[in-house]
């Protein structure tokens, strides 16, 4: 029994050891290094970003607009921080990370049609694990919103980030993508175009996405950045009611808001070239996408000024 006893104490210790010293270990990379591979984007983000336009969104957003394109346009600075897999949550916390040094002239958040259906913080949100603790109130919050066991593992770096830093260590040997400039990333040219599909939609807002929806819109009123909420072209036929997409479009239209639903495009759905897959374009098709988007936010804006005339 004495030689369990100091066998357990023997692997606790060694345990809170190695915890602390990833602690240590974790610092100092965080402090002296950006982190690589798709994490590169986002730690940009949250540490870096004074652009005066920011796109936010899940992968539909990240490759279908064209940052150096918007700049050309725009005559501003531009970056895509789009990232793949992630929901509003995430998009709020970046834009609360931006906040705490930038206020940008104007966000640009790419959604799909049925994006504010679900709930919770989304299965890739941990993303933000090496954030945790230092100073971003936002990401604390959100990570904290679990059970007592998940904030407990909160306190334990080894827990934190068993997901997270034999990623990062393979980015320093692995590119994972090959990312275009300010943030873009385009999908290649697949081997065969998509066959149209038809999606049958019966779609509502959770009360939860409605609710951060809505503190999105806010803070953007209060800060008076232009927002612009838009749905990338999909190959794809959307049948049936998606009251998430049309609730998302009337709260941004009584927000003074634009909402810019591309989803159905008859251009683009007669073209499956321009897609990589169902749900998102390839590199070809986002720099067709940029250029329509850039009309058609011009034209939405001439005809918002015409009605506040």
């Amino acid at each position: 029994m004495r030689k369990l006893l100091t066998y357990i104490f023997g692997v606790v210790v060694l345990v809170v050891v190695a915890d602390l010293l990833l602690g240590v270990a974790s610092d100092y990379y965080m402090s002296h290094a950006q982190l690589p591979g798709d994490y590169r984007s986002v730690d940009y983000v949250v540490r870096e970003s004074r652009d005066d336009v920011l796109i936010l969104g899940s992968s539909v957003a990240l490759n279908s607009l064209i940052p150096t394109l918007l700049e050309d346009s725009l005559h501003t600075t531009c970056y895509n921080g789009a990232a793949n897999g992630q929901q509003l949550p995430f998009y709020l916390t970046l834009l609360d990370c931006v906040l705490r040094r930038h206020t940008p002239h104007m966000i640009i958040l790419g959604l799909t049609p049925d994006a504010c259906q679900y709930t919770g913080l989304g299965d890739r949100y941990n993303l933000l694990a090496p954030y945790y603790d230092r100073g971003f109130h936002y990401v604390d919050s959100c990570m904290e919103t679990g059970g007592t066991i998940e904030r407990l593992k909160l306190r334990s770096h080894l827990l934190r980030y068993n997901t997270i830093w034999w990623r990062i260590l393979l980015y320093h040997f692995v590119t994972p993508d090959n990312p275009g400039e300010k943030g873009f990333v385009a999908k290649p040219l697949p081997p065969n175009a998509p066959e149209m599909i038809t999606l049958e939609q019966n779609d509502t807002m959770s009360a939860e996405r409605r609710g951060q929806l809505a503190q999105l819109l806010d803070v953007c009123r209060q800060r008076h950045i232009e927002l612009v909420v838009y749905f990338p072209p999909q190959y794809q036929r959307l049948v049936g009611t998606n009251a998430c997409r049309d609730t998302t479009i009337a709260m941004c239209q009584r927000a003074g808001a634009i909402c810019l639903d591309h989803s159905q495009d008859s251009t683009f759905m007669a073209h499956p070239e321009w897609f990589y897959d169902n749900l998102h374009l390839n590199g070809e098709g986002a720099a067709v996408y940029t250029a329509h988007f850039l009309r058609e936010l011009a034209h939405a804006k001439n005809t918002t000024n015409q009605q506040h005339q």
